[in-house]
């Protein structure tokens, strides 16, 4: 602002911001509009705009949907422009509608300040979405499942883990794809074959002596079954495209067999022909067996994917619900707005848990 500017572009201004900041951003925002500065805003939030802006124009797939006059629009209007409820033109494989077996069961997780009270049960070849806009703490509390962080409270059933740690749950059968692939997810300076090792070097080398022989086969596993691109399994992970680095952070949880996954944001930054095979590969683990954890902002890709999806709301669980149960519409308004009302009855089998 020490500029004067004339136009002045905002691109997510409030993604990291308390309510009460966004209040100062808005009056900010209006005290420029006196000024005749002219302002672009963008923001994944619905109700933002209808507060500050005069138009909206919305894109989607990096084409222009077209622009409407906020005081003539609705909230439903706007969210119809932003997405399209269409067949997929890849549908995932049919899945059984009733999953008996639990796998993991989460009661009460609490970490003041970040979340609480968030509950829920996975089954065996359930695909599970975890939903919710920025700052709903998705990714912290798979985090904190995992043991990568801490909680203050709550419960891990089956084992009754207090403390869960990142080996003590792999051990357990629980694998993880962090939300950063190159900073969390992947040791960029080594090789494509090292990197698809990391999890599993215990059932590779029981005995804690290693080598490429006995690495191999399930480098060799992983590369074919995920149809990563790469000529030399040797050259360093940076190497390759996005997709394809994704398909590593992938193939090396793959390794250990896991009895569940959690999907932190696979599909982010990716091109869409390797989103389609992300997606292909997280629905093929399901029908394995495998119980699956799905975070992603990924609306229109992914509300059709999963049996369940549990909405959290600024740290909280606020709605349990089922896609065919719900409108794209009316899922987002769940995602921003939060509706404590919604959830489903008590989840059975309450049998116990294998992780």
């Amino acid at each position: 602002m020490s500029f004067s500017p004339s136009v002045l572009l905002l691109d997510e201004p409030t993604s990291a911001l308390a309510a009460k900041e966004v209040g100062q951003l808005f009056a900010l925002v209006r005290r420029l509009r006196q000024r005749l500065v002219t302002m672009i805003y963008i923001t994944h939030r619905i109700p933002e705009p209808f507060q500050i802006a005069d138009t909206c124009t919305v894109l989607r797939d990096g084409k222009l949907v077209g622009s409407i006059e906020l005081r003539k629009a609705s909230t439903d209007g706007t969210v119809k422009m932003m997405f399209r409820d269409v067949a997929r033109a890849t549908r995932p494989p049919r899945r059984r509608r009733q999953i008996a077996e639990p796998v993991l069961t989460v009661e009460r997780l609490t970490r003041p300040g970040t979340f609480e009270d968030v509950s829920f049960t996975l089954h065996r070849g359930e695909i599970l979405r975890l939903a919710g806009t920025l700052g709903a703490s998705r990714s912290e509390v798979l985090r904190s499942i995992f043991g990568a962080e801490r909680f203050a409270s709550g419960d891990i059933r089956g084992a009754r883990i207090e403390r869960p740690t990142p080996r003590g749950m792999k051990r357990r059968g629980l694998g993880y794809t962090p939300e950063s692939r190159k900073h969390a997810g992947l040791v960029r300076v080594l090789s494509i074959h090292d990197n698809l090792c990391l999890a599993s070097l215990d059932p590779i080398a029981p005995r804690g002596f290693v080598t490429r022989a006995m690495e191999t086969p399930y480098v060799v596993r992983q590369i074919a079954d995920l149809s990563t691109r790469t000529n030399d399994p040797h050259l360093p992970v940076s190497s390759l495209s996005g997709g394809n680095q994704q398909k590593v952070v992938i193939g090396n949880w793959l390794n250990i067999a896991p009895r569940a996954l959690f999907f932190d944001e696979p599909s982010r930054g990716i091109d869409v022909q390797a989103k389609q095979q992300i997606f292909q590969i997280v629905w093929s683990q399901a029908e394995r067996g495998v119980a699956v954890v799905f975070v992603s902002t990924e609306l229109e890709e992914l509300i059709e994917v999963c049996n369940r999806i549990v909405v959290l709301h600024h740290g909280r669980l606020v709605a349990k619900v089922r896609p065919g149960q719900t409108t794209l519409a009316e899922f987002h308004r769940l995602r921003m707005e939060g509706a404590p009302d919604v959830i489903e009855p008590s989840e059975r089998p309450r049998a116990r848990s294998t992780i």
